[in-house]
Parts: C-alpha cells; sequence; structure tokens
C-alpha cells in the first residue's frame, strides 16, 4: 500500500480525567483503510514526558504483537507495536 491510501485519523483523550493536553497517559484511537481498503480501528497507550517525548504501545490485535512471522519464517520486530517520538513544543 502507498502511504497517501492509508488516510489515517487519530482521536486522543487523557486517561484519569484529567484536561486534554500535557504531559501524563493518554489514549489514542486511530481509524485507517487497511489492506483491501477495509476499515481497520487501533488503539494506542501513549505515555507523554513533560519534554513531549512519548512512548506509544498498541493495545488492539490489529498491529499484531512485539514480533511478527517473516515470510521467510524468521521472527521479526513490529514497528507499529510500540515505537517512540517527540512532539514539536516549540
Amino acid at each position: 500500500m502507498a502511504t497517501s491510501e492509508f488516510a489515517v485519523k487519530a482521536s486522543c483523550r487523557r486517561l484519569l480525567g484529567q484536561k486534554n493536553a500535557g504531559s501524563g497517559e493518554w489514549a489514542c484511537a486511530l481509524v485507517w483503510r487497511g489492506p483491501d481498503r477495509r476499515t481497520v480501528r487501533d488503539t494506542y497507550d501513549l505515555f507523554v514526558t513533560p519534554d513531549g517525548c512519548y512512548t506509544a504501545t498498541a493495545s488492539a490485535e490489529n498491529v499484531g504483537g512485539p514480533t511478527l512471522k517473516a515470510e521467510d519464517g524468521s521472527q521479526v520486530r513490529n514497528l507499529l507495536y510500540v515505537f517512540e517520538g517527540c512532539f514539536d513544543t516549540t
């Protein structure tokens, strides 16, 4: 699939009833078009630090587990299961 075909939309909310801004624990739902153009919904748990960096962990089954089986039978790291990044806070 080409990147443009994914059409991802995210909706995030803070956990524990806190204001919807800043660091802390978040839950984000991603809705996107998967293989065969079917709609897929995945949920990620995010932990955001005060400097804007985060760790996202999949809590849905659609992206698979921490490792996936490659076509040759080997186990490979699933880059969509857990990933890190930083928001531009400037």
